[in-house]
């Protein structure tokens, strides 16, 4: 369980920093790298996804073991 909740947290992380670099690249002269910052956005949602799905398996898991030793 540990590592899905390490997995939710990095991705929010990832999220959180393609959001701030999409900002400040906007307030910049140089622009926003927007298909850098999308792509990145896109891969936190995937590593996202894949940790909640590792969360439930393990929920699973464990509630599968409480019913064997029940």
């Amino acid at each position: 369980m540990s590592s899905a909740l390490a997995g939710i947290q990095a991705a929010t992380a990832t999220a959180s920093g393609a959001a701030s670099d999409l900002v400040r690249g906007a307030a910049s002269s140089s622009g926003p790298d927007v298909g850098g910052d999308m792509v990145t956005l896109s891969m936190a949602s995937i590593q996202m996804a894949a940790s909640v799905q590792v969360a439930r398996i393990a929920n699973e898991m464990q509630k599968t073991v409480l019913d064997l030793l029940a």
